[in-house]
């Protein structure tokens, strides 16, 4: 040979050795811009669904593959793909994958890596023809894992230059897999913080409107104990103003007049102690068998002469049978007289009062209804808060702090109950409480 022939094929080796070293180099950029989008995209990606698709588009120009597709766990633990590209839009939305089935399923089992050279060569996943769209015979499978749980797999198929997958696909899509689970942990973390951020804009939201309740419920406290203690000074004052100037019968009016006020204002310290004691868990619960028609029939009794000064049409339903409710007799009293005092006090003069007891196959059901003014439905849910009064809502403010449901409401939740409104018509008010039945309370406690 030559020396000019020897000089020729130096330079053609170094020219190819040239050649394949830039092939190489313009690989392993590529590799390299591969793992630095899967680490950065996430920051410039709007969701987690934009940064998988981008990715899985990046992983097929980098790895040159045909196929990819990237499976995320759902809540059941089974996979199901979060993005894909190359495959039938049906196989996307229908593949779900349950740990141990098939190729990513079996990644999925053993948190392992899976690289398969020829699926022709291996007889671990069943019959070949399933696997006729995988052209190259060749595949690549590698999970991703976050704090020692797999949460997906990574699958790539089909190399455009149809030659098998080797340790260095493995190497380049395990980095790129534990990129995107860092990312797929940053889009939950970042989530999550939004979540909470949500929740406390609305709990501070909900303790706003309680410290307005508050502040309401002191000025009404104030304003009802003002009106008593003003007249009950005032019966006072004459007293002992004009002592001698009163015979007995004016004596004993002051006196009864002052009682009459002196009970008004008990009454108020004792529903707010009531609602306290309540909340608080803490005050005094005796339960027992308690007979609830037994207890509301008394109760329509005692405020007769209120319905009848109202020209109220009474309508009192129950069957002959009812379960008895467990519950505190006083509490469960207190309960039932107060549905019934809301349902005179807010219905309109000769309406309807429709008091209803009926057995449900999980206790009791108590329907109380009166034909005032109706509750707008979207008032159903504050109706039942502290410091929120019927008269606030709708109009003729009577008398009371606005405590009443507020304290029915945590009777019915310490006895497991609901109670809520009940829509008929377009007038009037209903409420329905619905109580467990004695066993399931027993079993609940």
């Amino acid at each position: 040979m030559s020396s000019a022939d020897s000089r020729d094929e130096g330079t053609s080796r170094a020219y190819q050795a040239l050649v394949t070293g830039e092939a190489e180099a313009r690989g392993h950029l590529e590799d390299l811009l591969l793992m630095r989008h899967a680490a950065e995209a996430a920051h410039s990606s709007p969701d987690l669904a934009s940064y998988l698709d981008a990715l899985v588009e990046r992983i097929m120009a980098a790895v040159g593959v045909r196929h990819c597709s990237l499976m995320l766990c759902d809540d059941t633990g089974c996979l199901r793909i979060a993005a894909a590209r190359g495959l039938p839009p049906e196989v996307i939305a229908e593949t779900r994958l349950a740990p141990g089935e098939g190729i990513a399923g079996h990644v999925l089992a053993t948190g392992e890596p899976l690289l398969i050279p020829d699926l022709d060569a291996d007889d671990r996943f069943g019959n070949r023809n399933d696997f006729d769209h995988y052209l190259s015979r060749s595949l690549l499978s590698v999970p991703l894992v976050c704090r020692g749980q797999v949460r997906g797999v990574l699958n790539v198929t089909n190399k455009q230059d149809d030659v098998p997958f080797g340790s260095i696909d493995l190497h380049l899509l395990n980095g790129v897999a534990y990129q995107a689970m860092l990312a797929l942990e940053n889009f939950r973390l970042v989530a999550e913080l939004q979540q909470s951020r949500t929740e406390l804009e609305r709990s501070n939201v909900r303790l706003q409107q309680l410290l307005r309740g508050r502040s309401r419920l002191v000025c009404n406290l104030s304003h009802e104990l003002k009106t008593p203690l003003t007249s009950v000074l005032g019966y006072v004052d004459l007293a002992l103003n004009h002592f001698d100037q009163l015979d007995v019968e004016e004596l004993r009016a002051y006196l009864q007049r002052v009682h009459g006020e002196g009970l008004q204002m008990k009454q108020l310290i004792n529903d707010m102690l009531t609602l306290f004691s309540l909340e608080s868990g803490f005050g005094r619960w005796e339960e027992q068998p308690v007979d609830v028609a037994g207890i509301l029939a008394g109760e329509l009794r005692r405020r007769r002469d209120d319905i009848e000064r109202m020209r109220l049409q009474l309508e009192y339903h129950r069957p002959a049978e009812l379960p008895e409710v467990l519950a505190d007799p006083d509490r469960l009293s207190y309960l039932l007289a107060a549905l019934v005092d809301n349902a005179i006090k807010f219905n309109c003069p000769g309406g309807l009062l429709e008091v209803r007891l009926r057995p449900l196959e999980g206790g009791l059901e108590l329907h109380v209804f009166n034909q005032g003014t109706r509750v707008p439905p979207e008032a159903a849910d504050v109706i039942f808060e502290q410091y929120t009064q019927l008269g606030d809502i709708t109009s003729g403010k009577p008398p009371g702090v606005g405590i009443g449901l507020a304290i029915c409401r945590a009777i019915v939740d310490r006895l497991g109950g609901s109670i809520q409104l009940a829509p008929r018509g377009d007038d009037g008010t209903g409420v329905v409480v619905r109580f467990p039945r004695q066993e399931r309370l027993k079993d609940e406690k």
